[in-house]
């Protein structure tokens, strides 16, 4: 890594010095594994990546000295006792304050929550009990906590703190009851209930009129109600599983195709009026309906498959 390394613990707090060659790396990480105080387990609470920029750098070798230190706690910053961890980056000559071309990257890895994450457990149906987090860095001048430059990744878990500048970081981590959505909640799924009663109403009466659902027409309706019943029956039984993240994804798929089969099959319809209605020599074609399941079954599955496979959806799966 770099010419000479130099690490001294305490009990709360890691120090790592070192020099890095500016030839050989882009970058600098640092993640010490400590002894937690309150726990006593080994633990590994933050890993900080920091770029390495040639104006940095001194003398004939191209190199910079590197300084981390690792605390336990906030006590030596603040009395507030918000943050578990905090660190310290410095390098070169100690000017923390210059913008960075890169931004730092921090990984709270000793962290298992998540920006925004509800309390599962929670009993007030009208209060949600959110987590809410924010990357901060220590303001000598003001003796605060300040978000200035620092930005947090809401995607991932653990989380990932950015900031364009060295100095000290913390992550603050904090839970708040926020007023819960109750109207749109109860409107939603009572409007999904209805819906479920009425297009279960028309299946049965298509299908108890035998002459009736011989008809082309009749039976793309069929296959239309048939697909928003599904649709929103698996809506309202999946609508639970949105935080639990292969569930979620089966869900969120389930509910687009059929909604998809369903739009596709309301195209078909539209488009077996215009050749009933406005064509005026009307030929019409042998197993229209047998057909028209290739494109609103099939089309809309091909959709699916490819959104799946797309490297943003296998990005968001490992989040």
């Amino acid at each position: 890594m770099g010419k000479t390394t130099l690490t001294i613990k305490t009990k709360q707090t890691t120090l790592q010095v070192a020099d890095v060659s500016l030839n050989n790396n882009t970058e600098v990480s640092f993640s010490p594994p400590i002894v937690s105080s309150t726990s006593g387990q080994l633990v590994q609470p933050i890993n900080i990546t920091v770029p390495l920029e040639r104006t940095l750098g001194s003398g004939n070798n191209a190199t910079v000295r590197t300084v981390f230190i690792l605390y336990e706690n906030d006590t030596l910053f603040s009395n507030q006792g918000k943050a578990k961890w905090v660190i310290s980056a410095i390098l070169g000559k100690g000017v923390n304050s210059q913008k960075l071309r890169r931004p730092v990257e921090m990984e709270h890895k000793n962290e298992n929550t998540k920006h925004g994450e509800k309390n599962k457990n929670q009993r007030n149906n009208l209060l949600d009990d959110v987590v809410r987090q924010q990357c901060v860095f220590w303001d000598p001048q003001h003796l605060v906590w300040s978000n200035k430059g620092c930005k947090l990744d809401t995607r991932t878990k653990p989380p990932m703190c950015k900031c364009n500048h060295l100095t000290s970081f913390a992550l603050l981590v904090s839970r708040v009851e926020v007023q819960a959505d109750v109207t749109l909640s109860v409107v939603s799924k009572v409007g999904c209930i209805v819906s479920v009663v009425a297009l279960a109403a028309t299946i049965i009466l298509y299908l108890l009129n035998s002459e009736f659902r011989k008809k082309e027409l009749v039976q793309i309706q069929l296959h239309v109600n048939f697909n928003l019943l599904i649709a929103y029956v698996i809506f309202l039984v999946g609508i639970s599983l949105v935080d639990k993240g292969t569930g979620c994804t089966g869900v969120a798929a389930l509910i687009q195709y059929f909604f998809l089969v369903a739009w596709m099959w309301i195209a078909v319809y539209s488009n077996k009026l215009y050749t009933s209605i406005v064509k005026v020599f009307n030929v019409g074609s042998t197993h229209y309906v047998l057909k028209a399941c290739v494109v609103g079954y099939i089309l809309p599955l091909m959709w699916l498959l490819s959104i799946l496979e797309s490297p943003l959806v296998m990005w968001t799966k490992s989040t």
